[in-house]
């Protein structure tokens, strides 16, 4: 008889549940829909149909309000996702997308550090990481977080071009190495290309 019972319980309880879950689940299809076809606030009202507020719904509108340049609740749902995974990376990541849009450097520059105190080789951190500090004119700095990250990732061409652009910045006596490398592994590359008349006249 107690067994019956507290199968009964389990019953009447994992309904609701069951319920609430299959309701996210068709407010998230017609969201993704809704994105996939351009439709930025027919996807948000989709989700805002959702009484909680999960980290998932979070990030979505996160995403969905940065699509829709509305930058001021990009980072307020993004915010609200930090708060709820104080030791996540994806939610700060997410964070840099809306102040990168508003040109905000020292923000990114604070945000990307502190995803990267979290996981020192974050990759897309460090990226973002090195932009904000070249918007700044940090340039020696930006030239620390390349080096350390080409060490990591000898021919990555994001960061060899970053590098490129700072180094011709302070006018070190690597751009020309880092011109003839980035071109190797990407022939049409728009940042070494930009520096092939500079090359040019130095050789004359």
């Amino acid at each position: 008889m107690q067994r019956l019972l507290l199968l009964t319980f389990l019953l009447l309880t994992a309904q609701p549940m069951m319920a609430a879950a299959d309701t996210m689940q068709q407010s998230l299809l017609k969201s993704y829909d809704a994105e996939k076809a351009g439709l930025y606030d027919e996807a948000v009202t989709a989700l805002l149909s959702q009484r909680k507020q999960t980290y998932l719904i979070n990030m979505r509108l996160g995403w969905l309000h940065y699509l829709r340049q509305d930058y001021a609740g990009s980072k307020q749902f993004y915010q609200a996702a930090m708060r709820m995974a104080p030791k996540a990376v994806e939610p700060r990541l997410g964070y840099t997308l809306p102040l990168m849009a508003e040109l905000r450097w020292g923000e990114v520059e604070t945000t990307c550090r502190s995803i990267l105190s979290l996981d020192s080789s974050q990759y897309t951190a460090a990226l973002r990481l090195t932009t904000a500090l070249r918007w700044q004119a940090k340039y020696q700095a930006a030239r620390t977080v390349n080096a350390g990250m080409l060490e990591l990732y000898p021919n990555d061409v994001n960061f060899l071009a970053e590098q490129l652009v700072v180094s011709a910045a302070l006018k070190t006596s690597d751009v020309k190495s880092l011109c003839e490398m980035i071109l190797l592994l990407d022939p049409t590359n728009a940042t070494a290309n930009a520096y092939l008349p500079t090359l040019a006249m130095l050789k004359r």
